[in-house]
């Protein structure tokens, strides 16, 4: 049912709306079989051969104390200081700068950290994880390579993604 009503400049009205429902259908119960694998689309992901990825066995090997010392040395990814910390930088997008050739490479282009499949908007990657709690790591240089879900508000620099080892 409805009705038209007129406001003058200034006057209120507040409504009271009345909302009348059928009767509620039971649903059949939910089971849950099994626990979802979470690095089942990080191993997808790794034998479709875009990216450099990084397994817990290989984590273990490197005896690295930050998240920051695991990304060094990786394919497509480059650790620059700066503003007070160390930022993992695209190996795509950057320049060289200097007299005489290339001597230094420039700020470059940030790339977007996801953990746990969340943008991580924290400052400071080197503290956000230990080394220890994680199960692997995606790092895609360019746009091009980045799975299509970690592309949205993603800015074109690439990607590295983290797994935690959680039960």
């Amino acid at each position: 049912m409805s009705r038209l009503f007129a406001l003058e400049n200034g006057e209120e009205y507040e409504p009271v709306i009345y909302l009348t429902a059928g009767t509620a259908q039971a649903l059949a119960p939910v089971v849950v079989a099994e626990k979802a694998n979470r690095l089942s689309g990080f191993e997808e992901r790794r034998l479709r051969g875009f990216g450099a990825f990084m397994t817990r066995e290989e984590i273990e090997r490197r005896g690295a104390t930050t998240p920051i010392e695991l990304l060094r040395g990786m394919p497509g990814v480059i650790v620059r200081r700066g503003a007070g910390q160390d930022v993992p930088i695209s190996t795509r997008g950057t320049t060289a700068i200097g007299e005489g050739g290339v001597s230094e490479l420039s700020y470059g282009c940030r790339m977007a950290v996801y953990i746990d499949g969340v943008l991580f908007s924290g400052e400071y990657l080197a503290t956000a994880i230990r080394p220890s709690e994680i199960d692997g790591i995606e790092v895609y240089a360019g746009a091009a390579e980045i799975p299509a879900q970690f592309k949205p508000g993603n800015n074109g620099c690439g990607a590295i993604l983290i797994w935690s080892r959680k039960e």
